[in-house]
């Protein structure tokens, strides 16, 4: 499937040219207005390009200067861009001012007025990825902002197809958006991608899940195309207002890998683009400069549904080779049919150019192929039945394995030659499974060991050991627990590894048990001790070192990291408090914990740089661990009654959201852990909106707690797949702050139902506290009878 050795000739590719050299470059997507024939556009500078595409590399940000264009473009190649702008507060236009950086984008087109479009572009803005849409007027210059939506569920979209001014099917094609899983699920070729719908609400959720790469998506009526990378081909949807998407198959391609599909509205069928040689396109993609590569090699298909239903496969004709002369790599290809033009419109997303096949060789697609038709009318019967391991040939294929013509003596000897099958034999099919079960275990541990050497450097470079400690057997250790503390959560190994590099640096000697990196590994040790349930030793091993930490805090080169421990512990602390009813205890440590940080937001505040992207994701840190302080410290007072205070500080959180989002307008790379890339933000500002919500019922007051519970389902509902347990806790309360609302209200049935669903959630998420959910159920259900 990488076409490594293979070389490729260029096939009916006699008619096509370059255009737009300069101009009309990255043009990842093509949509033809079915009504009109004119062709749109979605193009970009390619050295921001490779931002989104290697998001793991590293970026130089000038190149955000360069704006990423809406072209739309006759038959005799006159195009314009289309402008963007977006209303002010006072109605007038301006420019659009958020990020734009173009991928797949779709088309809808009022079914009352089909000059009335929206057109619907993914969008991969520096911080995030989104969808924004615009509405246009055919004929006009430019295309109003409506808005742009972003959903955790879409973190690296690819693209999408509308299914009205608002809703919308997208593809999000992994899981990872950054980091060594991301290229761990790409080596090993993982199902991480999904489908993410969008309704009418503006809810989102996952209509397709468990897909290789997802990469185009295609609509024709309610059949919904997605091509799949990592399991190369075509999976077959149907969309119901009903049911969403259902499955009705795949379609496998044995020597090509899909990027988008173009739907020919006159005939249905649909125009996949394909890679060849899939290494030779990440060089290329790496280094478009050279704008040709000779090897990578691009193929054109057709797919053809049989007897107009998608769901019995698909007629599949080879129209276009090319070895990488003429187009270094396709992503698109549109039929263009206006003025009794008919050709076709080529796009790449790392070229310098677009390709146009003209009249010539259009005609040559429409009535044509290469001589290669798979599953065709002429085949059908020859291919049904026919065994996984049957090699079909020529119908005429009337020769024998010895190289003499077939005679009319022999022939019924012969008849399984002439009619296309050459048999397997029991030897053949041994060899056939041997090397394909050699070339699976080769692949598998190359994959792990990728997976591993990957993995330690990735630890390497982000969770870097300090200098002072040596030796190789200790630092390996400190990578392994980080490992199992950060990236694969296992506390017990994680302490384990822990336990046995203090050990080692404590009978060495040459690292100081006060110094700041060993006071880091009892912390570490604290807290792994805690999450394991171990919280007395967790709270002796802390109270051992506080005066330690201290003593740092006060010494200017150990301040910061100090400081940071000092968070650390009290967050522990305070934990353990809580857990065990204490809250005036809780109260005293989470209050030190934030005197810590506001000491270590003071010093970053008077060093702050406004031009440094570094310094704003610092200060973003700190202002996420003292949200977080902040809440815990506003629960132990809502634990004790102290409503005023636990109020001031819950809308303290909201603030804190509030100014987060602030900085990601300002700064929008800023990330608040750019080692895992887990938003922690999520779900704070629902935390503090439930509590909001059960102090003004604690009050009595239910008609001021409506707003506040239904806020946070709201952004609970939103973010519930972010892998954060703390959201997955939210989102269990909320419902069973509603049911007991129900319940107040004497509505036994929602409540029950409420409660149900707050139990649900806790046991699909294997949370530990379901039970208590368990105990809201029987009792209702008591009362019921």
């Amino acid at each position: 499937m990488t076409g490594i050795g293979k070389k490729y000739t260029n096939s009916n590719t006699t008619s096509c040219t370059q255009i737009g050299h300069g101009v009309l470059h990255g043009c990842e997507d093509i949509v033809v207005d079915p009504h009109t024939g004119l062709a749109y556009l979605a193009c970009g500078n390619l050295k921001p390009r490779q931002h989104w595409l290697h998001p793991d590399d590293d970026y130089d940000y000038s190149f955000e200067s360069q704006l990423d264009h809406i072209y739309v473009m006759d038959e005799s190649n006159e195009f314009y861009d289309i402008k963007l702008v977006e209303k002010t507060s006072d109605g007038m236009l301006q420019p659009f001012s958020q990020d734009l950086r173009l991928h797949g984008f779709d088309i809808h087109w009022d079914p009352e007025d089909s000059a009335d479009m929206t057109f619907m572009l993914v969008n991969h803005q520096l911080d995030h990825g989104a969808v924004s849409i615009f509405s246009y007027r055919r004929g006009s210059d430019h295309m109003v902002h409506v808005e742009t939506v972003r959903t955790e569920l879409l973190r690296s979209p690819n693209n999408i197809v509308a299914m009205s001014k608002r809703s919308f099917y997208a593809t999000n094609d992994m899981k990872y958006y950054r980091g060594i899983m991301r290229e761990v699920a790409a080596n090993l070729r993982l199902p991480t991608g999904h489908v993410v719908y969008r309704d009418e609400s503006g809810s989102f959720d996952i209509a397709a899940n468990f897909v290789g790469y997802p990469n185009g998506i295609a609509r024709d009526n309610d059949w919904i195309y997605v091509a799949s990378c990592t399991d190369p081909g075509i999976q077959v949807y149907k969309h119901t207002a009903s049911d969403g998407l259902t499955y009705h198959g795949r379609t496998r391609y044995w020597d090509s890998i899909p990027d988008n599909f173009f739907v020919d509205p006159q005939t249905g069928q649909i125009y996949s683009t394909s890679f060849l040689k899939v290494s030779e396109t990440h060089k290329y993609f790496k280094n478009p400069s050279l704008n040709t590569t000779t090897t990578a090699g691009t193929k054109l298909l057709r797919l053809t549904p049989r007897d107009g239903d998608p769901s019995k496969g698909f007629d599949i004709e080879s129209l276009l080779i090319d070895s990488g002369k003429i187009m270094p790599t396709a992503t698109i290809a549109a039929v263009q049919r206006r003025n009794a033009i008919q050709r076709l419109l080529v796009g790449c997303v790392m070229c310098d150019f677009l390709v146009v096949c003209d009249n010539d060789a259009a005609g040559c697609f429409y009535k044509a192929s290469l001589g290669v038709r798979l599953y065709s009318d002429k085949n059908a019967e020859l291919l049904k039945g026919t065994p996984k391991f049957t090699r079909v040939q020529p119908k005429n294929a009337g020769f024998r394995r010895d190289g003499k013509n077939t005679t009319n003596a022999d022939k019924g000897k012969t008849e399984w030659r002439t009619s296309g099958r050459e048999e397997l034999n029991s030897k053949k099919v041994g060899h056939l499974l041997f090397i394909g079960g050699a070339v699976a275990t080769g692949i598998g541990l190359m994959g792990v060991a990728a997976y591993y050497i990957g993995t330690y450097l990735y630890l390497r470079s982000k969770w870097p050991v300090a200098d002072e400690i040596e030796g190789g057997t200790v630092r390996n250790l400190l990578y392994l627990a980080t490992y199992y503390q950060h990236l694969e959560p296992n506390h017990k190994r994680a302490l384990s590894a822990l336990n046995k590099a203090l050990e080692i640096i404590n009978k060495s000697g040459k690292v100081s048990e006060n110094s700041v990196a060993v006071l880091e590994i009892k912390v570490r040790i604290a807290e792994c001790m805690y999450v394991e349930g171990d919280k007395k030793g967790a709270d002796r091993v802390l109270r051992q070192i506080m005066s330690d930490i201290s003593k740092n805090a006060k010494c200017a080169e150990t301040a910061s990291a100090a400081e940071i421990l000092l968070f650390r512990a009290a967050a522990v602390l305070g934990g353990i408090c809580t857990d065990e009813s204490r809250f005036e205890d809780a109260i005293l440590e989470y209050s030190l914990g934030l005197q810590a940080v506001k000491r270590l937001k003071q010093q970053a505040v008077s060093r702050f740089d406004s031009e440094s992207l570094v310094e704003y994701t610092e200060i973003d840190n700190i202002n996420l661990k003292e949200a977080t302080l902040t809440l815990h410290l506003a629960e132990s007072f809502f634990a004790q009654k102290d409503m005023s205070t636990a109020q001031t500080l819950f809308q303290g959180v909201l603030a804190a959201a509030k100014q987060h989002r602030a900085h990601l307008d300002v700064a929008p790379r800023i990330v608040t852990d750019y080692r895992t890339f887990k938003d922690e933000w999520a779900c704070l500002d629902a935390q503090a909106m439930l509590f909001l919500a059960k102090i003004q019922n604690h009050l009595g007051n239910a008609e001021a707690a409506a707003p506040w519970i239904v806020s946070a389902r709201s952004l609970a509902t939103e973010r519930k797949y972010v892998d954060v347990p703390r959201c997955i806790d939210c989102m269990s309360e909320i419902f069973a702050e509603l049911g007991r609302m129900a319940e107040s209200r004497g509505d036994t049935k929602k409540a029950l139902r409420r409660y149900s669903e707050a139990y649900e959630n806790a046991r699909l998420n294997f949370r530990e506290n379901q039970s208590r959910y368990i105990v809201d159920l029987q009792r209702l259900e008591q009362k019921k009878k």
